[in-house]
């Protein structure tokens, strides 16, 4: 998708209640309550290649510098063995949700951005899809895949697109045409 994903775990306690995020655009930078404590934390940048975690927070240093009190909070306690560095992949729309003795299902089936928060969802959605399709009324296996994919096949592309569709809103360079839009929706 021409993007990196740089994310992490912050063990110490930093003032934070529910999902914050930062758009900007070259990119984004969010974080969320952990659990147990702490922090997860992921940004966003142009597809880059970095040699070492340690160079991706480097970058993310310099890129988020100048900016307000969360970023700096958050990169002052990230560290490079809490850290995970990735490319963000999207799948296209699969012909088929079958490969010869095996069944497609969650990302395997419909990567997507994570803009959305959908991912998890859609893995679930399959997984019962596929199991009603295969416990209901007695059909052959080959028709039950049938049936599951006439299901599943258009609803999390219809998803994959509107979650591309955020993440592009979201790092966008016309940020006063974004905002516009959001305001005028929110209306």
């Amino acid at each position: 998708m021409g993007v990196t994903v740089i994310r992490g775990i912050i063990r110490e306690e930093i003032e934070i209640n529910a999902l914050e995020e930062i758009w900007r655009p070259d990119g984004l930078l969010g974080v969320t309550p952990h659990p147990d404590g702490g922090a997860n934390w992921f940004a966003t940048v142009p597809q880059t290649r970095f040699d070492s975690p340690a160079q991706a927070l480097e970058a993310l240093h310099q890129r988020w510098k100048d900016h307000s009190e969360l970023p700096q909070t958050v990169l002052r306690f990230a560290s490079p063995e809490h850290t995970l560095v990735n490319d963000l992949w999207e799948s296209r729309w699969p012909r088929r949700l079958n490969r010869r003795n095996a069944v497609l299902l969650g990302d395997a089936a419909h990567a997507m951005s994570p803009n959305l928060g959908r991912g998890a969802n859609e893995s679930l959605i399959d997984a019962v899809t596929l199991g009603s399709a295969l416990s209901g009324t007695p059909l052959s296996l080959r028709r039950a895949i049938r049936q599951y994919q006439r299901r599943r096949s258009l609803p999390p592309h219809m998803i994959r697109i509107a979650s591309r569709v955020m993440l592009r809103l979201a790092s966008t360079s016309r940020e006063g045409l974004r905002d516009a839009l959001f305001w005028r929706a929110s209306r």
